[in-house]
């Protein structure tokens, strides 16, 4: 017979304990005080709680009350303490198994003989403040008689029986049939073996039969949801919000627990834990540090401190302790654990392949680094020959690429060096081993000791790019210089004096005034392009695009677009992050709409077709290649192919190093300059940015401008 249910709701109330406020559900939490044998669990909790004597009678959350749990467990303090403040000693438990029974008749079986003295006692008080004989039954209630239910149960009162005794009871100080705590272990069952939904003994045919297999399945949408789950722990841990961390953690918590996988997750996301302590880690000393980067420490610590919401919990709770103290316990401890993976950390470790393959058809090359980072980090707690099968995993993916394995070589080196800690010393062995063809085999074919000429890609150009070409190497005035990106005016937020920089700094475009005077600007360059004089770099608008991932998916940040004002490269950094229903969204969207779909200006972009993607996206319209657009990619791909031996198409660092070195004249020192890409990965969904994002943003764009005038100066040159 199941408990008669009530309708009231069990009371939630917001504690203070901590920081913050965490609804706390009080009955379940007051019967787990009232069963602690610390003497000073319960009275503290009463205290803090403002519990009342009718919290305390309450037996609707679970059918028992605080009493029967002190009892139950045998926490004599505590049941002293109610018997003291005047709680129902007449309060029967209607808990599932525990029809019949008393304060009384369960104290029999759990506590020494002074205390059920003293509950004897409170019971006689008790009746005489009733008005009733200290030893009649009167105003007793009879539950076995109301509610009856069929079955036979231990340690019942004989005071309110309700049946005859029979030759099998065993009668006791008025406790007919009492327990010990070795005959509860399995008693109900054995003398209920008519109930078929009860553990039953187990029998030999149930030995042969197996059950089925638990699930062990994490479907796409949740695969999605535990990676934006992750990605706000990984929030947390970056700014030690020790609540965040809990809460994502409890969320993650549940969804595994509801799934009842059979699976250890537990440790697997104690493994992720640990792997994204060490990467926020890694990207606060990036944020910092101007040098190299040393070796990661002091993770634990932030992983201990959201321990404090775990307290005494409920299962949820413990769980996510449990989570905690396994990602401390392998963040402080370098043994390896098991050979294989789980299915989870396979099914992480192939979005983190995939994250990485993003970044390198986006030469970010950071972002490639950090999701390879990433793999280490959780190959690194694995036992057997893994970096030799990474090596090779490495090698197939980076051949399987259109990317230069030289370029992405040099780029992934100098991540390396930059972040002097074991992960990156592991990824520069893998990366060695990758590459060097002796000591790697693809597909399990060994390679030959003599290392084959890669094949030379043959990129072609479209004809509209040749003819642009034309036009612009044949305009007699002076073009744009390198020179005008080397500033070492201190008021530069480029930190070193050998990197590229703006003559002037960009405009942050984020009102509707900023945009409708680039939108004046933008008309300026449309009419000087309508105006049928000769072609010339002032009629073409560079754009280029910052990403942040939101998560699970990749949105936009910003958009720059530079123009040339009086032969100097100008830039605007348009902010896209904004809501769908302001003025600036709207504006925003109809000046891109404009300047991409409906207008006839010369656009220069580099690798631009995820950019043309995106934008499409964010104004909701398709945006179509056309002959108005030029990719500088290409273009520096066909010049760089007759100056040195590339393999691939270049990226837009490597594109502008080769440039500086080949144009590096006797009296300019041009080959000592670089385009810096420190800000490439970082938060740009944060406002406001910072003055080195804006200039990083705005010299993305201005960049190609001069690329450009290099490209048109070297061929009229090689004319000449």
């Amino acid at each position: 017979m199941k408990v008669p249910t009530s309708s009231a709701q069990p009371r939630l109330v917001d504690t203070v304990d901590n920081i913050n406020n965490f609804p706390m559900n009080i009955p379940k939490h007051l019967r787990k005080a009232a069963g602690s044998k610390k003497p000073d669990v319960l009275p503290a909790f009463i205290k803090t709680h403002s519990i009342t004597l009718s919290d305390l009678d309450d037996t609707t959350y679970d059918g028992r009350g605080a009493l029967h749990m002190a009892a139950w467990t045998g926490a004599i303090e505590n049941v002293i303490l109610l018997l003291d403040m005047g709680v129902d000693i007449n309060a029967i438990a209607t808990r599932v198994h525990n029809y019949g029974q008393s304060v009384y008749s369960i104290a029999k079986s759990h506590f020494a003989s002074n205390v059920v003295d003293r509950i004897l006692q409170i019971e006689k008080e008790q009746q005489i403040q009733n008005g009733l004989d200290a030893d009649s039954l009167d105003g007793w209630a009879d539950y076995k008689k109301s509610h009856p239910d069929g079955c036979v149960y231990g340690d019942l009162d004989l005071r309110f029986l309700g049946r005859p005794l029979t030759d099998d009871d065993v009668v006791k100080d008025f406790v007919v049939n009492p327990t010990t705590k070795k005959s509860r272990k399995g008693n109900f069952a054995k003398n209920n073996p008519h109930l078929t939904d009860w553990r039953q003994p187990k029998t030999e045919q149930d030995d042969n039969e197996r059950l089925p297999p638990k699930p062990d399945f994490i479907s796409e949408e949740e695969i999605g949801q535990l990676e934006e789950l992750w990605y706000q722990a990984r929030l947390g841990l970056r700014d030690n919000d020790s609540w965040s961390i809990f809460s994502t953690l409890l969320s993650i918590v549940q969804l595994f627990d509801g799934k009842k996988m059979n699976s250890s997750w537990a440790v697997d996301c104690a493994a992720r834990l640990k792997l994204e302590a060490i990467m926020s880690r890694i990207e606060q000393d990036d944020q910092k540090s101007e040098g190299p980067i040393a070796e990661i420490s002091d993770v634990s610590s932030i992983l201990s401190e959201p321990t404090i919401y775990c307290g005494n919990g409920d299962r949820y709770a413990v769980l996510v302790k449990r989570i905690l103290t396994k990602a401390r316990e392998a963040t402080e401890s370098s043994d390896a654990g098991s050979t294989s993976l789980s299915k989870y950390e396979t099914i992480q470790i192939d979005q983190f392949w995939s994250d990485a393959e993003t970044a390198l058809k986006n030469e970010r090359y950071n972002d490639m680094f950090l999701s390879l980072t990433k793999i280490v980090i959780m190959m690194d707690t694995k036992t057997g020959p893994w970096m030799s099968d990474l090596a090779k995993k490495l090698h197939t993916f980076l051949e399987s690429s259109n990317a230069s394995i030289d370029n992405v070589k040099r780029e992934l080196q100098a991540s390396c060096d930059r972040y002097d800690n074991r992960q990156s010393t592991l990824l520069r062995k893998i990366l060695s081993k990758s590459i060097d063809q002796d000591d790697v085999t693809v597909r399990g074919i060994p390679q030959s000791n003599t290392k084959q000429k890669k094949k030379k890609h043959n990129h072609s150009l479209p004809e509209h790019y040749k003819s642009t070409i034309d036009l612009l190497q044949s305009i007699p005035t002076t073009l744009l210089s390198w020179d005008i990106l080397m500033n070492d005016c201190a008021s530069s937020p480029v930190s070193s004096s050998n990197y590229l920089s703006l003559p002037s700094r960009p405009i942050f475009v984020d009102s509707c005034e900023e945009l409708e005077c680039l939108r004046s600007k933008l008309h300026d360059v449309a009419v000087r392009n309508e105006s049928g004089v000769d072609l010339s770099l002032s009629q073409f608008v560079a754009f280029d695009t910052e990403w942040y991932s939101a998560a699970t998916s990749t949105q936009l940040a910003t958009i720059q677009l530079s123009i040339l004002e009086e032969g100097i490269p100008s830039s605007w950094v348009v902010d896209l992050i904004c809501a769908d229903d302001t003025p600036n969204y709207s504006m925003t969207c109809d000046l891109l709409r404009w300047l991409f779909v409906e207008s006839e200006l010369n656009l220069v972009g580099f690798a631009y077709k995820h950019d043309l993607h995106m934008l499409s996206t964010y104004i909701g319209q398709e945006i179509a290649l056309s002959p108005k657009y030029i990719d500088l990619q290409l273009l520096a791909a066909h010049q760089m192919m007759e100056e040195e031996d590339i393999s691939s198409l270049p990226g837009l660092k490597s594109s502008c190093d080769h440039f500086l070195k080949i144009g590096a004249g006797a009296e300019k020192n041009w080959r000592d300059y670089s385009l810096s890409k420190k800000e490439q990965c970082s938060e740009w969904d944060r406002r406001p940015l910072t003055p080195s994002q804006l200039e990083y943003a705005g010299l993305d764009a201005a960049v190609l401008l001069v690329v450009l005038a290099d490209i048109v100066r070297s061929r009229r040159t090689r004319n000449e």
